[in-house]
C-alpha cells in the first residue's frame, strides 16, 4: 500500500469545498461595556476584600468597582 502524496492543489480544492458548506450562524455575543484587568493582591488584602464583599452582600467585582470609583473621585480623576 502506497501513501498518496498531498499537493497544494488538492489542499486548496478541499479548502474551497469546505468554504462552500452552509453552516448555521452563531449568534453574536453582546459587547461588554466593561474592561477587564488583572490585579495581584497580597493574600491578607484579598481576604479582607472578600470578607467585606460578603458583609455587604456584593460580589468582589462589584465591591472593587465601588472602591475604585471612590478613590478616583477623591483624587479628582
Amino acid at each position: 500500500m502506497t501513501k498518496k502524496s498531498t499537493d497544494a492543489s488538492s489542499i486548496l480544492g478541499a479548502a474551497r469545498r469546505a468554504a462552500e458548506v452552509q453552516r448555521p450562524k452563531a449568534e453574536e455575543e453582546p459587547r461588554l461595556l466593561e474592561k477587564r484587568i488583572n490585579v495581584a493582591l497580597r493574600p491578607q488584602t484579598h481576604k479582607r476584600l472578600k470578607l467585606l464583599s460578603v458583609q455587604r452582600e456584593m460580589t468582589v467585582q462589584d465591591l472593587a468597582e465601588e472602591l475604585l470609583q471612590e478613590v478616583l473621585e477623591r483624587h479628582g480623576v
